[in-house]
């Protein structure tokens, strides 16, 4: 009797050192995925950062012609030519659609804090209901991510 007793117990021990071995393991592996993912976020953040700077200083760059090539890209985008002040307005909300959408892409991978969606989420809606917004959205919404067609969407059927 004593010894089924002897052998449940080393049974029961042996489960639970089991449990927690792959408890720790997975806790490992959260926590190798949640580095990778912040790792290929920041590194996204980082070219989208590089990219909007370099589009700045090419385009807004009196010395290298940057009113034309601002006609230029805005027209490759279907976005018609205007007075230098209205394509400078249209190449801000260019730029304020990338940082949606990468805000936005970084919501569905679960990074940013309840605040920030909070945030981001007053910021886009305002924007989208804005009839600058929407008229150059609608526009180039073919280049941005289908979630943020899908958000937009939503946002204006309120």
């Amino acid at each position: 009797m004593m010894s089924i007793n002897i052998e449940f117990l080393a049974l029961i021990v042996s489960f639970l050192s089991l449990c927690t071995v792959i408890f720790g393991f997975r806790l490992t592996v959260n926590t190798m995925k949640r580095n990778t993912i912040n790792a290929e976020a920041a590194n996204y953040h980082n070219s989208l950062e590089h990219q909007k700077d370099t589009w700045l200083q090419f385009f807004l760059n009196d010395a290298v012609d940057g009113d034309e090539m601002l006609v230029w890209h805005l027209q490759q985008k279907g976005i018609e030519n205007k007075s230098r002040l209205e394509n400078k307005k249209a190449l801000f909300i260019l730029l304020r659609l990338d940082v949606y959408e990468e805000m936005l892409l970084l919501k569905e991978k679960d990074i940013l804090s309840q605040g920030q969606i909070a945030g981001w989420y007053n910021a886009i809606k305002r924007d989208f209901k804005s009839e600058d917004f929407k008229s150059i959205f609608e526009v180039v919404s073919e280049y941005y991510h289908p979630k943020l067609n899908e958000y937009y969407k939503s946002i204006m059927q309120f």
